[in-house]
């Protein structure tokens, strides 16, 4: 009796797993779906997809995380930005000091406060700056004005089904994307790199150059030194003449 009833509650959680009505179905290519599918077929990449917002709590901890859309609206467009939003403000971490992501790209980033790592217990090899020659590669910058192109896309969208849907979104974004990055100021990579090349660094999966701008900010104090201290030596030979 006991094996018939295990049998029967095997089969009911099978059925359970399986049904298409499921709220959680394990396909037979090892793909979980967690809720009702809003296209007909699942995604051919190997992925967890929920449709729906998400909460994630990590036990004893109190408060999580949520997998959400935020809705943005510009110029009567509505945006559906999917978003990591803690359930509590300023209450959730990206990393931790020992344990950092390498890389973060983004579009825009918005904080109270960006923080480098400067402590000198962190750093070997010191040496200052000179003046001298600070300013002498400040005066050989450049500054444009220019604006973005739109990045590559190289994302594959074979399921047929979403195509059309992830179009529309892409678009929209695409749209945003052109406008917020219109009118921008700064200076060449390429060009930076033969006068300062240490604050240079290239993308090793797209081979594009970026610029490390915090890093001209100590060049422009050892620049404005040296220019005071010629203005210091003009003032003095000009109280002279007057005598």
């Amino acid at each position: 009796m006991k094996t018939q009833k295990f049998t029967l509650f095997t089969i009911f959680i099978l059925f359970a797993l399986n049904s298409a009505f499921a709220q959680i179905k394990v396909f037979s290519n090892n793909k979980v779906q967690v809720g009702p599918l809003w296209w007909q077929t699942y995604p051919v990449s190997e992925q967890f997809f929920i449709n729906g917002d998400m909460y994630v709590n990590c036990y004893p901890a109190i408060g999580g995380l949520y997998f959400k859309n935020y809705n943005n609206t510009e110029n009567s467009i509505v945006y559906d930005d999917p978003s990591l939003v803690p359930q509590h403000s300023n209450g959730a971490w990206l990393g931790t000091p020992t344990k950092q992501f390498y890389k973060i790209y983004s579009n825009e980033v918005f904080g109270n406060q960006i923080l480098l790592f400067s402590d000198s217990s962190l750093k070997t090899n010191i040496h200052q700056l000179a003046t001298d020659s600070s300013l002498h590669k400040i005066l050989a910058l450049k500054a444009y004005r220019y604006d973005y192109k739109l990045p590559n896309d190289n994302s594959n969208r074979t399921d047929t089904t979403i195509k059309n849907v992830i179009d529309t979104v892409t678009a929209k974004n695409n749209l945003r994307y052109l406008k917020e990055n219109k009118n921008q100021i700064g200076l060449m990579a390429q060009e930076l790199k033969t006068i300062l090349p240490e604050a240079v660094k290239q993308d090793e999966l797209t081979g594009n150059y970026s610029v490390n701008y915090i890093m001209l900010i100590p060049l422009l104090i050892e620049s404005i030194k040296e220019q005071q201290k010629k203005i210091d030596q003009m003032q003095l030979e000009i109280a002279e003449l007057k005598k």
